[in-house]
């Protein structure tokens, strides 16, 4: 304060002299002032987001973003309307800022659009909701903040089964997203008969599988069935590559059957990639070896080809795309002990594909196609590349190509073979005419080949 009173009296001097410095000095004192508000405020700029329906990370400070059922570490996040069980959503903030987090819920149809319909009428509680479930790492080369979530909780339930839409953001403004991700809440209002088979078709017999079903709503009022059921086939959780069209092939008795040839089907993929990295000591399957520096550990993970041909799976590492957080170490008692370290993925290629790009694809990007898992290409090496930074676990991948970053192609690196191992759902909707909303009525799950993945997959969630 007392340099600007000097300051004064030497411009009112100068005033006297010369009068033309008027204007100039103005404009100092203007931009001195200015630079002194914004010194002692220090804004932070912090980008905003547009919401999109979909699984998504906005701040590049989250990771490890977890939903689940309670008790499961595999398949959708998916819980019955009034059925006690719990969906638990766990993400990482390497941020370390303690702030205000909120989260809302949306309910949607089943094409992931926002209903019409107002917010009491399908959710009970706040609107609003705070997140003040969190716990400190104790980790030793990263530190981050892990917060939890469930639902239902305290002040969350759920009055109309559906697809829906959970996201949070900072300090109560919804432009400051952290993350999206979608859930279901169904109920059991139709009975469901369903299996996966090679498909029938002589050409695709070989790389494609089949799902043929029937609903049968004799106990389930249903106005015009051919058009007010719709139905969802999802394939290791993805969503970029759903049969969303079905219509039954046949009504009768009550009873819609889809057993159609092609239609139903999806490419079988190859077995999902594997790495095991609980112990970052243990060179392991798919492991090629590893660098520890006083910050972090790096993982090479073994170069990866084109595949020609299928390749067997293990029992260890059967997650249909998903993973396992976890530590082999004592020391890691729970979720917000295990450290990270940064992951390298190799795919050798002779050139630079100029059409699309190639994603690691799976749980680890949220089973979307995300910047952060884009694989980037070494034109003096003839490969491409990426770094990661994951959190220990056990974990599936598979290479996805896409030219559009909506959609993925397995064929291109995996290629498809009938023996390969893969978990389906089937959802089914009904928009009852009387309603503003749709329901989802239905849901259950499949295994290729049944029995032995149906063992894998339960010997994983436990």
């Amino acid at each position: 304060m007392a340099a600007f009173l000097l300051l004064g009296r030497i411009i009112e001097k100068m005033f006297q002299k010369q009068k033309y410095l008027i204007p100039i000095l103005l404009i100092i004192l203007c931009g001195i002032n200015s630079f002194s508000q914004d010194t002692d405020n220090e804004i932070e700029y912090v980008p905003e987001f547009r919401l999109e329906y979909r699984n998504r990370i906005y701040n590049d400070k989250i990771h490890t973003v977890n939903f689940h059922r309670g008790g499961s570490s595999a398949g959708l996040p998916i819980i019955n309307l009034n059925g006690g069980e719990k969906l638990e959503l766990t993400f990482d903030d390497f941020s370390m800022k303690v702030e205000d987090l909120n989260y809302r819920i949306v309910h949607c149809d089943n094409e992931w659009n926002p209903t019409e319909i107002q917010y009491f009428q399908c959710i009970s509680g706040s609107e609003e909701p705070f997140l003040n479930n969190y716990t400190f790492s104790t980790s030793f080369n990263q530190s981050y903040i892990q917060y939890k979530l469930f639902l239902p909780n305290e002040e969350i339930r759920f009055r109309v089964s559906g697809n829906y839409l959970v996201y949070v953001y900072r300090n109560g403004d919804p432009t400051k997203l952290l993350l999206s991700h979608r859930f279901y809440v169904t109920e059991d209002k139709v009975l469901l008969k369903a299996k996966v088979h090679p498909a029938f078709k002589p050409v695709d017999r070989d790389k494609k599988h089949e799902i043929d079903f029937s609903i049968d709503f004799s106990k389930y009022q249903i106005i015009n069935p051919a058009d007010a059921i719709k139905v969802s086939l999802i394939q290791n959780n993805r969503t970029d590559n759903a049969i969303t069209d079905l219509k039954p092939l046949f009504i009768s008795n009550n009873t819609l059957e889809y057993n159609h040839n092609g239609p139903n089907s999806f490419w079988a993929g190859n077995e999902q990639r594997y790495a095991d990295l609980r112990n970052l000591t243990l060179k392991s399957e798919n492991i090629d070896g590893f660098i520890t520096r006083i910050d972090s550990t790096h993982v090479f993970i073994e170069p990866m080809e084109e595949r020609r041909m299928h390749r067997q799976g293990s029992l260890q590492g059967s997650l249909y795309g998903g993973r396992v957080i976890g530590s082999n170490s004592f020391n890691h008692t729970a979720a917000s002990d295990i450290d990270y370290c940064m992951v390298y993925f190799y795919l050798n290629q002779e050139n630079e594909d100029q059409n699309g790009d190639f994603y690691v694809f799976g749980e680890l990007s949220n089973f979307e196609f995300s910047e952060r898992f884009k694989m980037i290409y070494e034109p003096e090496k003839k490969r491409y590349r990426l770094a990661v930074y994951l959190k220990q676990g056990m974990y599936n991948w598979q290479i996805l190509y896409s030219k559009d970053g909506v959609t993925g192609d397995i064929n291109r690196v995996e290629n498809s073979f009938t023996d390969a191992e893969n978990s389906y759902s089937i959802l089914i909707y009904h928009k009852d005419i009387t309603a503003d909303y749709v329901r989802l009525i239905k849901h259950t799950s499949l295994f290729f080949p049944s029995e032995q993945s149906q063992f894998r997959y339960n010997l994983n969630r436990d």
